[in-house]
């Protein structure tokens, strides 16, 4: 289930960094813990197996219904990965809101927000045009 076939007569200097995350993410979950906090789990692996380990944590949350809360600094794990995104800045909250919210860039302006039942419903102006975008778990 974890795709950690062959590795257990292997010593922990015998496997890779991704092997080492994957195997810490697997000890943690073992405990049946009732919330799992993770601080930058994924930061030093390479970019692809990253993307793998996302999915893979993203599933095993979903699967066994634990919270988490995890410190990371990268905006597209946050995205992926998060129901809520928490902005801190010195130890205090700065910003709370949902992933389909986060992108929209300081330099646009949200003149109607709408949120649906399967969608987040946005008018937003860019220079001088309006534009209408619907997002979803699907992105846009």
């Amino acid at each position: 289930k974890v795709k950690m076939e062959g590795l257990k007569d292997k010593k922990p200097n015998q496997i890779s960094g991704g092997q080492k995350q994957r195997i810490a993410l697997i000890r943690a979950l073992a405990r049946e813990p009732r919330i799992l906090l993770l601080d930058e789990p994924l930061s030093a692996i390479d970019e692809e197996l990253r993307k793998e380990l996302q999915g893979e944590l993203k599933s095993f949350q979903r699967e066994y219904a634990i919270p988490t809360i995890m410190v990371t600094h990268s905006k597209e794990e946050a995205l992926k990965l998060a129901d809520r995104i928490i902005k801190m800045e010195k130890g205090k909250i700065k910003e709370e809101e949902r992933p389909e919210e986060f992108w929209v860039d300081a330099c646009v302006d949200i003149v109607e927000k709408k949120y649906t039942q399967d969608a987040l419903l946005l008018v937003i102006r860019v220079k001088d045009k309006l534009l209408r975008v619907k997002l979803d778990d699907r992105g846009l």
